[in-house]
């Protein structure tokens, strides 16, 4: 869970996740294409644990990371655990009935 506003107070962890992550792309319409970048962490927020985005179905116009955004002289996106990444993409198009 992500710290709330009062949690997160007067510190730079805003944010944070104590935990593991999981974001699953399960984008089974054909024409539908995900534009932008997925992380399995947070943009500015520390995860405490393992990430894992998982590709099941879809198209994707952009990257795919297992670990936070963050910003270039910053470690404020860290993740503490494993940073996975599974491409498990076996969508097929339907065959039209004859």
């Amino acid at each position: 869970r992500g710290l709330t506003q009062n949690e997160s107070a007067g510190n730079s962890n805003y944010g944070k996740v104590t935990g593991n992550t999981r974001v699953l792309v399960n984008n089974q319409t054909q024409d539908n294409i995900l534009t932008g970048n997925i992380y399995g962490g947070g943009a500015l927020g520390a995860v405490q644990g393992n990430t894992t985005v998982v590709l099941k179905a879809g198209e994707i116009d952009g990257n795919i990371f297992g670990g936070g955004k963050g910003e270039e002289g910053s470690d404020k996106a860290k993740v503490t655990g494993n940073a996975n990444v599974i491409v498990d993409n076996n969508w097929t198009e339907p065959t039209p009935e004859p």
